[in-house]
C-alpha cells in the first residue's frame, strides 16, 4: 500500500483484513468473509479513514508506510525502521526525502507488540487450516498476516498519551522536585519496548544488551530531550555492521555534512550542574586567590603563574567545533560507537536522589588518548554539562593545547611531591572547580594502561575530593552537606591503536616523547586505521562523604572500573588464540568462540553485541591475525610483542574468571603434586584444607594482578567441589577424590589455568630475581630489579624454557614485587644518599629457594603423550645469578643451554687453530638461534662469521639476537652444501679456519606445533624447514600421494622402521577406502598408533621377531615414521652425503670442520669419509694399528678419490665421537644421542 494513494484506499485495505481475521475467529467460511468486508465498506470508509490518519501521523507522507495485506510480511523486515522524526528546525522541501526517516514501520511495530496477545488469543480460536493459509512465523508462533491489520485497527481506535520527556541533565534546584525518584528512565511510556518476544525459541533471539549506536543517523538527528528519552531497546536493532566511510566521502556527502550540521547546532548545553553558566577564568583565579592561605608576594606571583599553566577556559563554539570533528572521526574509525544507555539512566537516578550540595566527578578507564575524547562527546550529546578534564602536561602543545583548553582540559605536571605549594594550589584549584557545579573527569590509573587491566589506582586526586567532602564552612549553622559522586566508566575498544607501542614499552623500549611531529602522525594514522567498536558503560557510582576511607574508596572506584567492561570480540578470541597455543582453524575457533560466550554468560558478563558466528572472522580481521588459505590461523605466539598484544585483549576478561583461578589453579597444583605419590592411579585424593590454604595464596597475588572485589574463598573452593563433576567430596575425612582423565580433559578447567599460567611464570621470575638482593655491597631499586627479572626472562625464553612469552611484561614484574611486599618477603627502604627507595630481603636464602619451588609447583608442566607430565625445572641461586649477571654472563649460558654440546664445539674449532694477526673467517653452516655462534664471537674476538641456515624464520631470529656483533656477522639463507655460493654473496675467502655443522632439525622445530615436525604436537603435518618455498613438497604430501611401496621404502630406509611395511599399508588404505586425508600430526600419530597397539597386543606381534617387537612403548611407535618423513621431504642424506664432502674443501691450513649429528643415519656416513681422509693423511706413518675401531662391525668401503683433496692432507684430533655428559643432558634430554665428530686440516 503507497502512501500516495488515498486515504480512503489506506482504510479500505485495513478494513478488509479486520474483517478478514474476524471472520477467520468465528469460524466462517471464506466466502463469507468477502460478504461481510464488501457490505460494510461503504458505511465506515469516512470513519476509518479518519482512524488511520490519526494514527498514522503526519509523517507517513515522509515514505512508505504499509502494504496491501495479500503480500506475506515477517515480523523481523519491521525491527530495523528508524525512529520517529525528531523536534527541530523546519528542513527545505527538497531535503525532506534525504534526511526525514520514516517512522510509520515503527509505529506499525509498536502496535503489533502492544496487541500481540490479543492477536494470539483470537488465533487459537481459528481453524487449524485456515491458519496455515498466508501465514508467517513470529516469535515461535503462527501469526496470520491479516492480524496485522488488526493491530492496527484496533490501536486506531485509543489515543495514545503523549510520550513523557526527560530533561537535561541541569541539577537545577527548582527542577529536583520535578524528577520522580522512582520512575523508570528506561523505557518508554505509555509504548512498548521493541525487543521482540522470545519466550518460546530463545537461542533464535538476538543477544539482548543495553547499548545504543551513537553514530546512527537517526540518534544524530533526535534532540537532547528524545536522546535522554530514548531506550536502549529501540536502537539495538539497528545495522552494526556498515561499510566505514572514508573521509572524503563523508565530506562529499550533502547529506551527512546537513546532519552533523544539525547534531552540533541541537546539543551541547551552556549551563553546569547548578543550572548556571559556568565561572569566567577572572573569577576562577580571585576565587583561588583567596583559597591559598599566603601573603607572600613572591608566592602570590608563583601562584598566578601555576594558575595559568592550570587553567581550563571552555568555550562554547570551540567545543562545537570539536564536535563536529569528533562525529566525522567516529565514522573513520569505528564501526559502531556503542553507549550503554541503562548504566547512563541508571547514573541520573543516583543524583537525582542525592541530597545536599552534589558533586560529579568521572573516572573512566584509561587505555588509548580518544578515551576523554568520547566521554565528553557523549556528554555533549546528552545535556550533560562538558567535564573538565585533567590531562598531564606533555599534552600542552602550541596550538593543541589551546585547543584543548577550550574544550575544557585543565593540565597538570607528572610529579609534584616536593612542590608544596603546586600541590595546594592544584587542589583548591579542583575544589573551585566542584564549587561552581562543574563536572571533573580525571583517570586514577594515573596514565593509560599498557596491559589492558585496570591499574593499581592513584591516591591524589581521590584524596583531594576526600579534602573538599571534608572542609568546613566558617558559619557552621549554615553549612550544607557535600557529596562527591564518583562515577566509574568503562570504555571498551575492538583494537586500540597505541596497542602495538604498548608492547614494546612493556619490554623495555622508552616512550616515546609526545611532540606535534608525534601528533601529526597519529592524526595521519587515523585516516588508515579500522578499530571495530567501541563500548562505554557507566558503573555504579560511589559516594564520597566525611567518613570515607580514602583507600576503601579508591579501590572500590577501580573494581567497579573493571567490573562494569564490556568483553569485546577481539578479548574472546584473542582469550581463545592463548588457550592451547597450538594448531587451529577457524572453524575450530568458531566453535571455542560459542562455548566462551556461554560461560561468560553463565557468569552475568556484558558481552559485546557481535553475534556469534561473527565473532571469530571479526575479530581475526580487526587483529590482523595471519590465516592460512586451508583456514589454519597463525597468531605467532611466539614473538613476544605479538603475544603482549593479544594478551592486551585477553586481560579484559580476566577478573571474570579471577575467583575460579584461583580455585582452580589451587586445586591443580595439589593434583600434581599428589600425582607424584599415586602415579598410574585414575582417581588422586586431596586434602581440602590443603587446597584452601594454595587458593588464598592464589587469589591475594591475583587481586593484584586484576582488580576484584573481595571473596570468601573457602566458600568458593566448597561450591567448585561440590559442582564439578570431576569431584567427588569425602566430608568426613576432609578429602576430595578428583577423576583426573575428566580433569585433564575438562574444557574449563584448561582455559582457566591457561590465564592463570603466564602470571605465575612473572611471579615465578620475579622471585627468581631477588636472588640478586643478597648481594650487600649493592643496592638495587624496583627499575633496576625489574629489568634484571626481564633479562633473565628473555634468555629463559630463548632456549625455550619459559611458555609464555607475555611473562616478559614488565608490569606483571611490578604486580609480583607488590604482591612480594605485601607478603613480607621483601620491603622498600630509602637508599643511603636518600634520593631513591631500594629494596630489601626479609627471607632469608632458604626461605626464598622454598619460596620459588612453590612457586614453580604452580607453574604450567610440561605435556608428554606417553608419560608423565613433568614440572619445569626450577633455578638454583648459581643459574639465577649467572643469567641475570649481565651481557656477558647471560651469553655464554644463552650459547650454552641453546645447544648442550656447545662448549665442546668451540672448544673442538679453537684447538690448534693459528695465532696470527690476521682476521679469522668461520662458517656457521646451520644457525638455528644462534647459539653456537654467539659463543664462537666470544671466543675468538676478532673473527668474523658467516651464518647460514635453510629456515628462513630460524635464520631472522638469529640475526636478531646475533645484532649486538654488527659488522662481525653476515646471514645467508641456504643450505651448507652450497657454501661455496654463499662464501662468495658474503665477500668470504674460499678457504676459512673452521666450519660447524649441527645437523637435523633444532628444538624450535619441534616445540613449535605449527611446524608439524614433533609427534607429540598438534599441528599441520608440514615438516619444510623453508616454509616460504611453496614448490617443496609437505610430509602431508608425500603421506598423502606416495604409494604403499614408496612410503614402505622411505619408513625403512630413512627410519629404519621395522613395520614400516604395516605402516604404509594402513596409510593406503585409510586414504582409498576411507577416503581420509591426513592433514596434521595428528591424524598420522593416530592411525600409526592403532596398527602400533594392535601388533602390541595382539597375535602378530609375538610372531614378530627382533628389539622392536619386544621394546613397543618405550618411545613413541610413530616416532622414526616422523623422522623419515623428515629426512625424505627436506632431503637431508642428500645434504649430508654432498655437502659435508663439500665443506672439506672449504677449510684453510689448520682449520677444522665439526659435526654434530644425532642419529646413526647421519652420523655413519660422516664417520666413514672422516676415517677415509684420515687414513689417507696418515701414509706412510707407523701408527696406522693404533686405530679404535668404533661399535660397529662394518668393514671399511673404498672411498672414491676426490680430486680437490689430492693435494690435502686431514687427520682426526680424536678416534672416537664426543658425547654429552651427564650435566648436558640433564639441562636438555634431547643432547643424548648428540654425537660431535672433528676433522683437522694438516696441509
Amino acid at each position: 500500500m503507497s502512501v500516495h494513494e488515498p486515504p480512503e484506499r489506506q482504510a479500505e485495505y485495513v478494513m478488509k483484513g479486520e474483517q478478514k481475521l474476524k471472520a477467520e475467529a468465528v469460524g466462517t467460511s471464506q466466502d463469507e468473509q468477502v460478504a461481510a468486508a464488501r457490505g460494510e465498506e461503504a458505511a465506515s470508509s469516512h470513519n476509518r479513514r479518519d482512524m488511520i490518519l490519526h494514527s498514522v501521523g503526519p509523517t507517513s507522507v515522509s515514505g512508505a508506510m504499509l502494504k496491501p495485506m495479500g503480500k506475506k510480511h515477517v515480523l523481523d523486515e519491521w525491527r530495523s525502521a528508524p525512529l520517529g522524526v525528531p523536534s527541530g528546525p523546519k528542513l527545505p522541501a527538497h531535503l525532506r526525502p534525504l534526511l526525514v526517516p520514516n517512522g510509520a514501520a515503527l509505529r506499525l511495530q509498536l502496535r503489533y507488540q502492544k496487541y500481540q496477545d490479543k492477536v494470539r488469543k483470537l488465533l487459537k480460536k481459528a481453524d487449524a487450516s485456515q491458519q496455515q493459509e498466508h501465514a508467517v512465523k513470529a516469535s515461535g508462533r503462527v501469526v496470520a498476516t491479516s492480524s496485522m491489520a488488526l493491530a492496527v485497527a484496533l490501536q486506531a481506535k485509543e489515543i495514545s498519551a503523549e510520550q513523557p520527556k526527560s530533561p537535561p541533565l541541569h541539577l537545577k534546584p527548582e527542577q529536583m522536585d520535578k524528577w520522580t525518584v522512582g520512575q523508570d528512565w528506561t523505557t518508554l511510556q505509555p509504548e512498548a519496548p521493541l525487543i521482540q518476544d522470545c519466550d518460546d525459541d530463545e537461542s533464535d533471539c538476538t543477544r539482548q544488551h543495553g547499548f545504543v549506536n551513537v553514530m546512527e543517523p537517526t540518534w544524530l538527528l533526535s534532540s537532547i530531550d528524545q536522546r535522554c528519552a530514548e531506550t536502549a531497546s529501540s536502537l539495538m536493532t539497528q545495522s552494526s555492521t556498515k561499510a566505514q566511510l572514508s573521509l572524503a566521502r563523508q565530506l562529499a556527502d550533502v547529506r551527512l555534512a546537513v546532519l552533523d550540521l544539525l547534531f552540533i547546532c541541537r546539543s551541547g548545553v551552556d549551563v553546569n550542574l547548578r543550572g548556571r553558566p559556568p565561572s569566567s577564568v577572572a573569577i576562577h583565579h580571585r576565587n583561588l586567590i583567596e583559597r591559598v592561605k599566603t601573603s607572600n608576594p613572591t608566592e602570590l606571583k608563583r601562584v598566578t603563574r601555576i594558575f595559568e599553566s592550570l587553567k581550563s577556559d571552555m568555550f562554547m563554539p570551540a567545543v562545537r567545533c570539536l564536535g563536529w570533528l569528533l562525529t566525522k572521526t567516529w565514522r573513520l574509525l569505528f564501526n559502531g560507537l556503542h553507549v550503554d544507555l541503562e548504566s547512563l539512566h541508571h547514573v541520573r537516578r543516583v543524583l537525582e536522589a542525592s541530597e545536599g550540595d552534589v558533586s560529579v566527578v568521572f573516572a573512566p578507564t584509561h587505555e588509548s588518548h580518544l578515551d576523554y575524547l568520547i566521554i565528553s562527546y557523549l556528554c555533549f550529546a546528552y545535556g550533560i554539562p562538558l567535564p573538565r578534564i585533567a590531562a598531564g602536561n606533555n599534552l600542552d602543545l602550541p596550538l593543541v593545547g589551546s585547543f584543548l583548553r577550550a574544550n575544557g582540559s585543565f593540565f597538570i605536571r607528572r610529579s609534584f611531591k616536593s612542590d608544596n605549594l603546586y600541590k595546594e594550589v592544584l587542589e583548591q584549584y579542583v575544589h573551585e572547580l566542584l564549587e561552581d557545579g562543574n563536572p571533573v573527569e580525571v583517570f586514577i590509573e594515573g596514565g593509560r594502561s599498557r596491559h589492558g587491566r585496570v591499574c593499581k589506582p592513584r591516591l591524589g586526586f581521590m584524596s583531594m575530593f576526600l579534602n573538599y567532602v571534608k572542609g568546613t564552612s566558617d558559619d557552621e549553622a549554615n553549612k550544607e552537606k557535600k557529596t562527591v559522586l564518583v562515577v566509574p566508566i568503562s570504555l571498551d575498544y575492538d583494537k586500540v591503536y597505541e596497542v602495538d607501542g604498548y608492547a614494546n614499552q612493556l619490554l623495555g623500549k622508552p616512550k616515546e616523547k609526545e611532540s606535534l611531529t608525534v601528533l601529526f602522525r597519529s592524526v595521519w594514522d587515523l585516516f588508515f586505521l579500522r578499530l571495530g567498536h567501541s563500548y562505554v558503560r557507566f558503573g555504579e557510582p560511589v559516594p564520597l562523604t566525611e567518613t570515607s576511607s580514602l583507600q576503601d574508596s579508591s579501590e572500590l572506584v577501580a573494581q567497579r572500573m573493571q567490573t562494569s567492561g564490556t568483553i569485546t570480540s577481539t578479548a574472546i578470541v584473542a582469550a581463545l588464540l592463548m588457550w592451547k597455543r597450538a594448531y587451529v582453524t577457524q572453524e575450530m575457533l568458531e566453535t571455542r568462540t560459542v562455548w566462551l560466550v556461554e560461560e561468560l554468560e553463565k557468569r552475568r558478563a556484558t558481552v559485546a553485541h557481535v553475534e556469534n558466528d561473527d565473532i571469530a572472522a571479526h575479530a581475526l580481521s580487526i587483529l590482523n591475525v595471519e590465516t592460512k588459505p586451508n583456514s589454519v590461523v597463525a597468531p605467532h605466539l611466539q614473538y613476544p610483542v605479538r603475544a603482549l598484544e593479544l594478551g592486551f585483549y585477553r586481560n579484559h576478561l580476566l577478573h571474570i574468571f579471577l575467583p575460579e583461578m584461583a580455585v582452580i589453579g589451587a586445586l591443580d597444583a595439589a593434583l600434581r603434586q599428589r600425582s607424584k605419590c599415586d602415579e598410574g592411579f585414575s582417581t588422586h585424593k586431596v586434602d581440602i584444607w590443603a587446597v584452601k590454604q594454595q587458593a588464598h595464596k592464589i587469589w591475594h597475588f591475583l587481586r593484584h594482578i586484576c582488580r576484584h572485589e573481595p571473596i570468601d574463598v573457602d566458600s568458593r573452593v566448597d561450591k567448585f567441589l561440590s559442582e564439578a563433576s570431576e569431584c567427588s567430596v569425602d566430608e568426613s575425612s576432609g578429602t576430595v577424590t578428583v577423576d583426573v582423565h575428566s580433569w585433564n580433559t575438562s574444557k574449563l578447567t584448561s582455559f582457566v589455568l591457561s590465564l592463570n599460567w603466564s602470571f605465575m611464570d612473572s611471579l615465578w621470575l620475579t622471585t627468581q630475581g631477588l636472588w640478586s638482593l643478597f648481594e650487600e655491597h649493592m643496592e638495587h631499586t624496583e627499575r633496576d630489579l625489574v629489568r634484571r627479572v626481564q633479562v633473565l626472562a628473555k634468555e629463559l625464553f630463548l632456549r625455550q624454557q619459559l611458555c609464555h612469552a607475555e611473562a616478559l611484561c614488565s608490569e606483571s614484574i611490578k604486580q609480583s614485587l607488590d604482591f612480594l611486599v605485601e607478603s613480607a618477603v621483601v620491603r622498600f627502604e630509602r637508599s643511603q644518599d636518600g634520593k631513591s627507595r631500594v629494596l630489601r630481603l626479609y627471607s632469608d636464602a632458604r626461605a626464598l629457594e622454598d619460596l620459588t619451588r612453590e612457586v614453580n609447583a604452580r607453574r604450567k608442566p610440561h605435556s608428554f603423550l606417553w608419560r608423565v607430565d613433568e614440572l619445569p625445572r626450577n633455578l638454583t641461586r648459581e643459574e639465577a645469578l649467572e643469567l641475570m649477571e649481565g651481557a656477558q654472563g647471560s651469553r655464554s649460558i644463552y650459547a650454552k643451554w641453546m645447544a648442550p654440546p656447545a662448549t665442546e664445539t668451540v672448544a673442538a674449532l679453537s684447538r690448534n687453530v693459528s695465532d696470527t694477526s690476521k682476521p679469522r673467517y668461520f662458517v656457521d653452516g646451520t644457525a638455528g638461534f644462534g647459539g653456537h655462534s654467539r659463543a664462537i664471537l666470544q671466543r675468538f674476538s676478532d673473527a668474523k662469521l658467516l651464518c647460514v641456515d635453510r629456515d628462513p624464520e630460524v635464520l631472522s631470529i638469529a640475526q636478531a639476537n646475533l645484532a649486538e656483533f654488527h659488522g662481525r656477522v653476515s646471514f645467508q639463507n641456504g643450505s651448507y652444501a652450497d657454501l661455496a655460493k654463499h662464501l662468495v654473496a658474503a665477500a668470504f675467502p674460499e678457504e676459512v679456519d673452521g666450519i660447524l655443522v649441527d645437523l637435523g632439525a633444532n628444538s624450535f622445530h619441534f616445540d613449535a606445533a605449527r611446524r608439524g615436525f614433533s609427534v607429540l604436537n598438534d599441528g599441520p603435518l608440514d615438516m619444510r624447514y623453508n616454509q616460504r618455498d611453496a614448490s617443496l613438497p609437505t610430509a602431508a604430501d608425500a603421506v598423502n600421494k606416495l604409494s604403499e611401496v614408496q612410503l614402505t621404502k622411505i619408513f625403512k630406509d630413512y627410519g629404519e622402521e621395522r613395520l614400516a611395511k604395516e605402516f604404509a599399508k594402513a596409510i593406503v588404505r585409510e586414504r582409498e577406502e576411507r577416503g581420509k586425508v591426513f592433514e596434521t600430526t595428528r591424524d598420522l600419530r593416530e592411525c600409526i598408533e592403532r596398527i602400533a597397539n594392535m601388533w602390541k597386543s595382539g597375535d602378530k606381534g609375538k610372531k614378530k621377531k627382533g628389539k622392536r617387537a619386544s621394546k613397543m612403548g618405550s618411545t613413541h611407535p610413530a616416532t622414526r615414521c616422523f623422522q623419515a618423513l623428515r629426512i625424505y621431504v627436506n632431503d637431508e642424506l642428500h645434504h649430508v652425503d654432498n655437502g659435508v664432502k663439500q665443506l672439506v674443501n672449504h677449510l684453510a691450513p689448520n682449520g677444522r670442520l665439526v659435526t654434530i649429528a644425532f642419529h646413526s643415519l647421519e652420523d655413519r656416513p660422516i664417520k666413514d669419509f672422516f676415517r677415509e681422509l684420515d687414513k689417507k693423511g696418515r701414509i706412510g706413518d707407523d701408527d696406522d694399528d693404533e686405530w679404535e675401531y668404533e661399535d660397529s662391525d662394518e668393514e671399511d668401503e673404498d672411498v672414491e678419490d676426490i680430486d680437490p683433496l689430492k693435494n690435502k692432507r686431514f687427520r682426526l684430533p680424536r678416534r672416537k665421537a664426543t658425547k654429552a655428559t651427564e650435566e648436558e643432558i640433564a639441562i636438555n634430554s634431547r643432547s643424548r644421542s648428540a654425537r660431535l665428530r672433528c676433522i683437522e686440516r694438516i696441509l
